[in-house]
């Protein structure tokens, strides 16, 4: 906001940083979303929405967005192998992009940018809800993590002198935990839950586009049960916290029923199953 006239000028303070809904309307037949149809801004720090002015600046001070066109805008995506990760922002009123114009120490978005311009790609950053222009989860598994998988991570399934334990032994996180026992059990657990996933992966992965993290655990999680050890959920708060600063949703797969829900070493809790081919 310069001198309270509503005009959109850049930041680089997150914290200070416009925050915009994109509204669109869509007939049932079109694709999901809104992407390459008309969008709106709409600015949450005063209720109105984006629009140009005769000087091509933008600012938040539109009421009827719908009604002119110089509030509508199309959502491009740079690469769509990135999603949404960068856009340029199509002035339908200009025929042209926003862009930031330097006035003086301050960048102004206005809309005369030519197509190509580097000054006229914008990195999407979802503050809350769901993407209204491309509704598309874009995620990754974190498997192996909170809930042990054997042919995710081999080398957490040996012994303390690296051999492999005998028979069937160690298939499953609950049978590793057995082997072990309860010392070396939260020794190795504390050493991999704190490793296998930190703070630069989820920033990383936000950088490539991705959107959401599935993350399958046990019920031990919540409910430890001699033989696990519990600690899980100090990692998953922080898992929350780092997700939340980089804009990236969760998904909690319950991969993990008491008494193994499907008979596999995937659950974690199978032991051998009760069975002479060890599950």
């Amino acid at each position: 906001d310069a001198g309270n006239s509503g005009t959109i000028v850049d930041s680089a303070s997150r914290e200070t940083a416009a925050t915009f809904i994109v509204e669109c309307r869509k007939e049932e037949s079109q694709q999901p979303g809104c992407l390459f149809g008309d969008v709106v801004l709409k600015c949450k720090a005063n209720g109105l929405w984006a629009q140009v002015g005769t000087d091509s600046r933008v600012s938040c001070s539109s009421a009827n967005p719908w009604g002119s066109r110089q509030s509508k805008f199309v959502v491009k995506p740079v690469s769509f192998l990135a999603g949404l990760e960068c856009v340029s922002l199509f002035a339908s009123g200009t025929g042209l992009y926003l862009s930031v114009s330097s006035t003086g120490q301050v960048g102004v978005i206005k809309a005369n940018g030519q197509p190509g311009q580097e000054q006229n790609f914008w990195q999407v950053r979802l503050m809350a809800g769901y993407e209204t222009v491309r509704p598309l989860i874009r995620g990754v598994n974190l498997g192996g993590w909170l809930l042990l998988e054997k042919w995710i991570s081999e080398d957490l399934f040996l012994s303390a002198t690296g051999e492999p334990f005998g028979g069937c032994a160690a298939l499953d996180e609950r049978g590793l935990m057995e082997a072990l026992g309860p010392d070396a059990s939260r020794q190795r657990m504390e050493k991999h839950w704190s490793s296998w996933v930190v703070e630069d992966d989820i920033a990383w992965l936000s950088r490539q586009g991705i959107n959401a993290v599935r993350v399958p655990l046990g019920y031990w999680v919540a409910y430890p049960t001699e033989p696990f050890v519990d600690g899980q959920l100090r990692y998953l708060d922080l898992l929350f916290d780092w997700c939340e600063v980089h804009n990236v949703a969760i998904l909690l797969d319950f991969h993990g029923l008491k008494g193994s829900h499907n008979g596999n070493q995937n659950t974690g809790n199978c032991g051998a199953c009760g069975s002479n081919g060890c599950g």
